[in-house]
Parts: structure tokens; C-alpha cells; sequence
């Protein structure tokens, strides 16, 4: 099972686990050219990569004499995620991080009164950092 750390505090210490992870690989930043009268198109292409948007899927089964709370929960959660931190350490990548530079989330779907999912997106640099010891 994944746990997610970022601004100092874990996915698990919320009672979240994570459902879904997209880590998508850099891609190298490309331009195109049309030239009138010439079929085709050209490509420019640099040694710079575009950043890259992680998608991190969160649920929560919220135990029944809780359900009151979630909107509480919800909003300690938000306000984790919409911090200003520049890390992110996923349990997949022992001793990596992304640098973040934003971070978005979705609308929380709650599927039954007591569980609900929602997916946070970071953009961070294109290629992971590493702790070196």
C-alpha cells in the first residue's frame, strides 16, 4: 500500500489510503512549424522537459458514528494539501522526492454516506530528486 508525505505529515495520519497513482514520464518540450506550401509539419525539439502532473487518488471509509465530521475532516485535509510545500515523497520512491510547484483537488465524491474519493493533482519539476546519504 502507498502512503504519500508531504508538508510533513503522512496520507495515513488523515485515514486516507491511496487507490490510485499516475506518475507520468517526462516529455521533451517539442514545437511545431507549419510551413505554407510545404506538406508536413517540422519539429523543434530542446533538451528542456515540460513539468509533469502526478495524480494521486484518496479514499476514506469514515467509521458510522463519524459521518457527521467528514466536512471537518475535509477541511484539515485541504488545507494539508493546499499548503505551500515543496515536497513530495511517495512510498513507491524510497529516498526520492518532486520538487511541487502547485497542487489542485478535485470535488470529494462521496459513493455512500460513509466513504468518499478524491484525487489530488501536483505539479512538480520533471524529473524526481534524490536524498543522497
Amino acid at each position: 500500500m502507498y502512503s504519500l508525505f508531504y508538508n510533513e505529515r503522512k496520507s495515513d495520519n488523515f485515514g486516507m489510503i491511496i487507490t490510485g497513482l499516475k506518475v507520468p514520464p517526462p516529455e521533451r518540450r517539442v514545437e511545431t512549424v507549419q510551413i505554407p506550401g510545404r506538406d508536413g509539419t517540422l519539429y523543434q525539439t530542446s533538451d528542456n522537459l515540460e513539468d509533469i502532473n502526478i495524480e494521486v487518488t484518496f479514499a476514506r471509509i469514515t467509521p458510522e458514528n463519524e459521518c457527521e465530521k467528514w466536512y471537518l475532516w475535509f477541511d484539515d485535509v485541504k488545507r494539508w494539501l493546499m499548503s505551500r510545500a515543496e515536497r513530495l515523497e511517495i512510498g513507491v520512491k524510497p529516498n526520492g522526492f518532486w520538487k511541487v510547484k502547485a497542487v489542485s483537488i478535485s470535488t470529494p465524491e462521496r459513493t455512500a454516506y460513509i466513504s468518499s474519493t478524491f484525487t489530488a493533482k501536483f505539479s512538480c519539476d520533471p524529473c524526481p530528486y534524490r536524498d543522497w546519504e
